[in-house]
């Protein structure tokens, strides 16, 4: 009977509970307030370059931390689709949602190999997920007249301004600086977060 108690204690720990998800919820919300904080940059079209680097690094702590505090299988699959697949909902097109799917699935599979406790693998499976990010500009390559559409209300000068600025060459350059930005998010967050990471025995 005991026996059977302690197996029943230990699947619950690996199973995600109403208090994971209200977590997830939480995290989702603070992590949204961010990236659509930093998404203001896109006022000025040049900032769009250096957007999601920026986005990426003041995410990072928070991110990791949510790592630190979910070590469950698909804890972090669930927070990472809902705030891209939110702004799906808001207009933006398939491409963000094919995206996310991949970067997302590919960020559980490398915390998976890290037993969700390395923070090495961490934070590769962050740096993969945020690439999410410089999706949302890809559409300008993958659906341009759509991703275009969606600007006019910024007027034609600013219109100009993307064509010019979001090309494929410049679109490597922003991928290039949202996983360096991850990587830079995540050793700040490990730095600031240190008791917390101790405490959920997150190693190197």
């Amino acid at each position: 009977m005991k026996q059977q108690n302690n197996s029943t204690t230990k699947q619950q720990r690996k199973s995600l509970m109403l208090k994971d998800l209200v977590l997830i919820g939480i995290f989702d919300v603070i992590y949204l307030v961010i990236i659509m904080a930093c998404d203001c940059m896109g006022i000025v079209p040049i900032m769009y370059l250096i957007y999601p680097t920026i986005a990426a690094i003041i995410a990072g702590p928070l991110v990791l931390l949510f790592m630190a505090k979910e070590q469950k299988m698909f804890a972090f699959a669930i927070f990472g689709i809902i705030p891209p697949a939110l702004t799906f909902l808001l207009g933006n097109t398939y491409v963000v949602l094919v995206i996310v799917i991949i970067t997302t699935l590919l960020a559980e599979v490398l915390r998976k190999i890290g037993n969700y406790s390395s923070f090495t693998w961490n934070t590769l499976a962050y740096a993969v997920y945020s690439l999410w990010i410089p999706g949302v500009l890809s559409q300008m390559i993958f659906v341009r007249e759509r991703f275009l559409e969606l600007c006019k209300p910024m007027g034609d000068a600013y219109i100009a301004q993307l064509v010019q600025i979001l090309t494929w060459q410049s679109l490597i350059l922003v991928t290039i600086g949202a996983i360096v930005g991850a990587i830079i998010g995540a050793l700040i967050g490990k730095k600031l977060l240190k008791k917390h990471f101790v405490k959920a025995g997150i190693v190197a």
